[in-house]
């Protein structure tokens, strides 16, 4: 969820710790978002159709009562009216705290602007002698879809990198990790099961650049992990969803790599949502071993979503990381924020 998407960033420090032979922590502090009225008269129909009926939503966890618009999970609805229209029939309500999203197709010329920040606060039993230490990651990535293929699945975009940042505070000592495309705007495509990237202007990229852009940008050509979970499916508010071992395996290959972590379980449940957007509590674990590291990641946050086109807007997460890197023992604290403007 969130991007899922901010998993990479969670790579990234993760894959840090043997290097420096300490450990990082896990997932940070839980975000919440705004309260997303339902609105009608407790049950909804398809786009540009007005609500009928009064009734509950179709979960214990999340009541709606009387004829108004439903609010968080767990408190009642309150007030009267009818829907609006959404201006798309790609997204519905399909009953009384029901949800469908089904997944809309990219178009050339779709602009994003994801702003990534993630903080770890995390302690190294080395021997005996605990160290602290402190990492930041931080990027903002513009992106304009360039092509798509007959599926709607986006092959090629341009992509400028601002603001990155990769910092390390241990031992009184603060390290700054290179940051090879920060300042920069490249074109990035999938040719058959390659990656390719050149400069904006066209020119040739270094190898290191090649390699980041190759990191980023694995799952062109392929569904977005917010298709993949969310898309094609009735939600029902209050109602836990599990992904099962293919959806884990199916997402692990879109996301994850070689000396990445590996999702190992993940549930998102809706929590409320209105005309615009659904908001979803998610809770997931990674699993990082490779080599001398062996981490534990449990994290979880709010995930807000564009209902209408089936898009991350917001991911907040925190938890707790723990387990060993070259044998020594580890664990702490890992808080990320990553948003989405379109």
């Amino acid at each position: 969820m969130n991007h899922l998407t901010s998993l990479s960033l969670v790579a990234a420090l993760v894959l840090a710790v043997p290097a420096c032979k300490k450990k990082e922590a896990e997932p940070g502090s839980a975000g919440s978002g705004s309260a997303a009225a339902m609105v009608g008269s407790g049950s909804a129909a398809k786009a540009d159709q007005p609500a009928t009926g009064s009734g509950s939503a179709g979960s214990a966890a999340a009541m709606m009562t009387g004829s108004g618009s439903g609010g968080t999970v767990g408190e009642p609805a309150t007030g009267s009216g009818s829907a609006g229209a959404l201006g798309s029939a790609a997204a519905m309500m399909t009953g009384s705290g029901s949800l469908a999203m089904p997944p809309a197709a990219a178009k050339v010329g779709d602009r994003r602007v994801k702003v990534d920040r993630m903080e770890t606060k995390f302690t190294v039993d080395a021997g005996g002698s605990k160290m602290p230490i402190e990492t930041v990651e931080a990027s903002t990535e513009t992106a304009e879809v360039l092509a798509v293929d007959a599926a709607g699945l986006v092959t090629k975009v341009k992509i400028a990198y601002s603001g990155m940042l990769g910092t390390q505070a241990a031992g009184g000592q603060l390290q700054t990790k290179p940051q090879p495309l920060e300042g920069k705007t490249y074109v990035v495509w999938r040719d058959g099961d390659e990656i390719k990237a050149t400069t904006e202007a066209g020119g040739e990229v270094s190898a290191e650049e090649l390699a980041a852009l190759r990191d980023d940008h694995g799952d062109l050509g392929k569904p977005q992990a917010m298709e993949l979970i969310i898309g094609g499916r009735t939600w029902n508010v209050g109602e836990p969803f599990e992904l099962d071992a293919k959806m884990l395996a199916e997402f692990n290959e879109l996301k994850g790599g070689p000396g990445k972590p590996s999702a190992t379980a993940m549930t998102l449940t809706l929590t409320r949502f209105d005309d615009a957007v659904a908001e979803f509590q998610m809770v997931s674990s990674l699993r990082q071993a490779t080599g001398p590291v062996d981490l534990t990641i449990n994290f979880g946050g709010p995930v807000k979503v564009d209902r209408v086109h089936t898009r991350p807007l917001e991911l907040v997460m925190s938890g707790t990381l723990n387990g060993t890197a070259q044998g020594a023992p580890a664990a702490g604290t890992i808080e990320g924020k990553t948003t989405y403007t379109y």
